[in-house]
């Protein structure tokens, strides 16, 4: 899920409740905890270029 907006955080709750393993990409970390109080597996800071590289391996 590229983004935690309104409708990002709409996508986290049906990709959990689909039983997807769901990870966020978001421009700010202070969005961490609710992505993982959402359900998300995995976050990453689309600022972070460590973060990103480890997304794409």
């Amino acid at each position: 899920v590229i983004g935690l907006g309104g409708l990002g955080h709409m996508a986290v709750k049906f990709g959990v409740a689909m039983g997807a393993h769901v990870t966020v990409i978001s421009t700010s970390e202070s969005k961490r905890d609710d992505a993982i109080k959402l359900g998300a597996k995995s976050f990453v800071v689309s600022k972070d270029e460590e973060q990103l590289k480890s997304v794409k391996d």
